[in-house]
């Protein structure tokens, strides 16, 4: 990530928001996939 070469913290800060973000696709592609 382009964060971690200027930042450390700023890469920890983001995450959550990655894994959050992910987590949501996740429910978003389970909801495409069992919807008729």
């Amino acid at each position: 990530m382009q964060f971690s070469k200027t930042s450390g913290k700023a890469a920890r800060l983001l995450l959550p928001y990655l894994a959050w973000t992910a987590f949501a696709g996740y429910l978003n592609l389970g909801v495409c996939l069992l919807n008729p």
